[in-house]
């Protein structure tokens, strides 16, 4: 019992960390929507441009200052004057309040104001748009990059069972060289196929580890960040050619995030032709 225990003490934290270090790709995206530098970026800016959609920015509400101010003064005298009569006034106080309300409210101003609250109201769509671009252009590189590890490793494994037969060729060779059943020429033929096969594996292992580096980049977390993938990816996504039609004029927001830009364009130039019209305001003003 005590030798089963303590196997299992040394095995499950490694069988927790194998688990852990497990990437599937369903996990990937959610670290990359959580992690992502980009998305948190596009995500401020959407807030951002929520918080500025108010009837105050475009100008729709009346602008108030309030003013105040309190003064004390004190100050020594001493008059004489030519009868001989002199006044003296030690430490005499002053004192001054004076408080002022203002208020202006633009009621006209051909329009502009509506113009410049729809474009508000665009703009913070747009950059709703723009988050959720920014999410899919993450998710297409993620993608991307764990389809192309996937790749790279099926290709490593592939490889190396090439590499073992090579090497046991160049045994086989090298014994049948030594015992005077074979030449030297069929030992070099194989080890030239060895080195042919371990520069291939070479040459696929440095961009497996760059696509790793990337993808770590890509979730936000330490490049360093060591991870297992799945072997295989299965893809159930399976659209028709009329369903990618339709979808693609519906659905594809970077269509929609041009056309908000057009509609933005067309307010501006709504706003500018404002500039021909008077404009009319209402002023009020209190003063204690």
């Amino acid at each position: 019992n005590r030798v089963i225990i303590l196997a299992f003490a040394l095995v499950f934290p490694q069988l927790l960390f194998s688990q852990d270090s497990l990437l599937t790709l369903q996990k990937a995206i959610e670290i990359s929507l959580i992690n992502n530098f980009d998305i948190r970026l596009a995500v401020n800016r959407s807030e951002q441009q929520e918080n500025e959609n108010t009837a105050g920015n475009a100008g729709m509400l009346p602008d108030v200052d309030l003013n105040g101010s309190y003064k004390r003064s004190s100050n020594s005298l001493t008059q004489k004057y030519s009868s001989g009569q002199e006044v003296i006034s030690d430490a005499s106080a002053s004192t001054s309040d004076v408080a002022d309300i203002g208020a202006t409210w633009t009621i006209f101003d051909g329009l502009n104001m509506f113009s410049t609250r729809e474009k508000l109201s665009e703009f913070s769509l747009l950059s709703r748009d723009q988050l959720i671009i920014q999410m899919e252009n993450t998710l297409e590189e993620v993608i991307a990059s764990y389809y192309f590890i996937v790749r790279q490793q099926q290709l490593l494994k592939a490889i190396h069972e090439e590499l073992l037969l090579s090497e046991e060729r160049v045994k086989i060779a090298d014994r049948k060289m030594k015992n005077g059943s074979g030449s030297q020429l069929d030992w070099l033929q194989a080890k030239t196929e060895f080195n042919r096969q371990r520069a291939i594996e070479i040459n696929l292992e440095t961009p497996a580890a760059v696509a790793r580096i990337n993808l770590n980049h890509l979730l936000g977390r330490n490049i360093e960040t060591s991870f297992t993938i799945e072997d295989s990816v299965i893809i159930s996504y399976k659209p028709t050619f009329n369903e990618l039609k339709r979808t693609v004029v519906e659905q594809n927001n970077l269509l929609h995030y041009y056309k908000k830009n057009q509609r933005i364009a067309k307010l501006g130039l709504k706003e500018t032709k404002s500039l021909r019209w008077p404009v009319i305001s209402l002023d009020a003003d209190y003063v204690y």
